[in-house]
């Protein structure tokens, strides 16, 4: 869902990869908080609010800095062309969903221990 939002911003409305990433990975953030509360992990039923609030905290870091790298791969002359001649130009996409793949595994693992922790250590 994230990397499909992040593609049709950068491919068909022309949003920098920043901004585009931004969205993408909000929309993806919560779904994961939402559905892991009560699929994943186990939670105590208690202080949910609390919960949401502590991760759109951590939530608002991770996504500034995997924006900002999203777009500064993009703009790096090195990444770019790397990225255009083994994996742009096979698949035809920008440079900027290359990089947001690459970074998405770093992201997604973080949010696997940060959710956990928000959603079974927070009891108070």
């Amino acid at each position: 869902m994230d990397i499909f939002i992040v593609w049709l911003l950068i491919s068909f409305a022309g949003i920098k990869p920043f901004f585009a990433n931004a969205a993408g990975s909000t929309v993806g953030i919560l779904f994961v908080f939402f559905t892991s509360l009560y699929k994943i992990f186990e939670n105590n039923g208690k202080l949910i609010v609390v919960k949401l609030a502590v991760y759109i905290v951590y939530s608002i870091f991770l996504i500034l800095i995997i924006s900002f790298l999203v777009q500064y791969l993009s703009d790096n002359a090195v990444f770019n062309n790397i990225s255009k001649y083994f994996i742009a130009w096979l698949m035809q996409v920008h440079v900027a969903l290359v990089a947001k793949i690459v970074l998405t595994p770093l992201s997604l693992i973080l949010n696997f221990f940060v959710v956990k922790n928000i959603i079974e250590k927070i009891k108070f």
